[in-house]
């Protein structure tokens, strides 16, 4: 959404307070705001949340992508955050990680997830024993929608490291146009690239979005001009800088600090 420069602070702030909204982030010269919002149930829609926000002062213009298939991102995380383990290290912390198959049906929602996932958002580390207490049920019946929830690729858990300790100082947003006959090729090609944090297929006049977190402005180029320039079919790429990063998935800090 592009926002009036003195309202771009309190338009983000407002969407990182809610629930149902994750990755916040001021793009471009500071104008631009984008998130990503998860209705809260099957039986929910976003629609009214497009309405407010389209409504609050100071949005100009608003577009909104649904996402159709995710091809980088969600339960396997992001690679190149594993940079400073070895492969021994590596095995060890994802040994009991279920292999998520995307096109298995999903379980059915119902009231107790709620519960589980506001337990979860407050500390991901939080015992059976208190998930149980949590959400007023006992300890196997936590343990057993936890792994269906898991299994699914519906409930995941991920560590957010700061990526400019790991060297990433260069966060971007690339806004693709790919001819339908060509997206499983780009879909892969960005899939193999470790710089991509999230990429995925949507509606909209650009309809495969990515993700990127490059060193420098040297690494950015190269994957615009290599790694998406060895694949056909890609007609139109737009790259916008992420400036700052106001909420990710967890909470939004009290406290923020740019990056």
């Amino acid at each position: 959404m592009r926002c009036a420069p003195d309202a771009v602070e309190a338009v983000a702030e407002g969407l990182g307070r809610r629930s149902d909204v994750s990755w916040v982030q001021l793009l471009s010269a500071g104008a631009e705001v984008m998130c990503v919002t998860r209705p809260r149930g099957p039986e929910a829609r976003g629609d009214q949340l497009l309405r407010n926000v389209g409504r609050a002062a100071g949005v100009s213009e608003l577009e909104a992508h649904c996402i159709l298939r995710v091809v980088v991102g969600g339960p396997p995380g992001w690679r190149a955050q594993n940079v400073a383990l070895d492969a021994d290290q590596v095995a060890a912390l994802t040994r009991s990680a279920p292999v998520v198959d995307p096109d298995a049906p999903l379980p059915p929602w119902n009231d107790d997830d709620r519960a589980l996932f506001a337990a979860l958002s407050r500390d991901g580390r939080m015992s059976f024993a208190d998930l149980a207490r949590a959400c007023a049920t006992s300890e196997s019946a936590v343990r057993r929608r936890l792994e269906v929830l898991r299994a699914t690729g519906v409930l995941y858990f991920e560590v957010e490291p700061d990526p400019e300790y790991l060297g990433y100082a260069m966060p971007a947003f690339l806004w693709m146009s790919v001819r339908p006959s060509a997206l499983e090729a780009v879909a892969e090609v960005v899939a193999a690239d470790p710089r991509t944090v999230f990429g995925a297929v949507s509606t909209g006049r650009a309809n495969f979005l990515v993700s990127l977190l490059c060193r420098d402005t040297a690494d950015l180029y190269d994957f615009i001009a290599h790694t998406l320039g060895s694949v056909e079919g890609i007609t139109n790429v737009e790259t916008t800088p992420i400036v700052e990063t106001f909420k990710r998935e967890g909470p939004m800090p009290q406290r923020r600090r740019r990056r």
